[in-house]
């Protein structure tokens, strides 16, 4: 019992104890390495890389609420719009969904291969996923 005692007291210790300003410096730091981390990754992500994030992303369904209420076509433009292509019809599946895009090639979309998002949406399909 004593050392049941014993444990909880340096616990409590341990929760009560507060954080020295070395701690605190290096928890700022890792926040902002973590936003920088996060930002690099987004820019990747939007020169046509597929990171795990991009699969993620595509893989994803509607919420079980909108989909009682959106018919077979929602579906589809929501996975338009999940898409990292910009040109085509995902592009204009966007537009329509209020994204910002860009012009390309001189103000008309058009679908610029990336042969690593075409390989990733083969990988979706033979799981079953999209």
């Amino acid at each position: 019992m004593d050392r049941i005692q014993q444990s909880f007291s340096l616990e409590n210790a341990r929760v009560q104890m507060k954080y020295t300003p070395e701690m605190l410096e290096m928890i700022k730091e890792a926040r902002r390495r973590k936003i920088e981390n996060k930002t690099r990754e987004r820019e990747r992500e939007r020169r046509g890389e597929v990171l795990t994030r991009t699969r993620k992303k595509m893989a994803k369904g509607l919420p079980a609420h909108v989909l009682s209420f959106r018919g077979q076509k929602g579906v589809d433009s929501d996975k338009a719009v999940k898409d990292p292509s910009l040109g085509g019809y995902t592009g204009m599946m966007k537009r329509k969904a209020g994204m910002k895009i860009g012009e390309t090639h001189g103000g008309e979309d058009s679908i610029v291969p990336n042969q690593g998002v075409y390989e990733v949406r083969k990988q979706i399909r033979k799981r079953g996923r999209l």
